[in-house]
């Protein structure tokens, strides 16, 4: 069973560590305007770089393909069984394509950005730079 953790966004800073929404509290991340929080649940995965992947993270296997991590339910709801733990990837330039976390993804891609702090990853991928 994977760890339930987040991290939060309040439209300015990104909470850095994961943790637990109570931990997020006393940082005093949601003191600043509470009705912009969002909170982003890690997937139980790491990169290829040990790094935790979470929910609305962009997400690179190959040179110029980002994909954006997204929660897409439970995996029984889905024929793709590498949908780990309601998690998958989603093309960031196409609509409904979505992919599960397979091995070679696991093994090869890393987490480059999120689509908070990095807004401009998934224009450069739409352009194909």
């Amino acid at each position: 069973m994977r760890e339930i953790k987040f991290r939060a966004w309040d439209g300015v800073k990104m909470s850095q560590n994961s943790k637990s929404i109570a931990e997020i509290a006393e940082d005093g991340i949601i003191t600043r305007d509470p009705n912009k929080l969002t909170f982003l649940q890690f997937t139980g995965i790491k990169d290829k770089n040990g790094k935790e992947i979470y929910e609305g993270d962009y997400y690179q296997v190959a040179k110029n393909v980002i994909y954006k991590v997204v929660f897409v339910g439970e995996p029984k709801e889905f024929v793709d069984e590498a949908l780990m733990g309601g998690f998958g990837l989603e093309h960031c330039f196409k609509e409904d394509c979505l992919f599960g976390f397979d091995t070679y993804a696991i093994e090869h891609g890393e987490v480059i950005g999120n689509i908070y702090e990095h807004e401009y990853l998934l224009h450069e991928n739409k352009n194909g730079k």
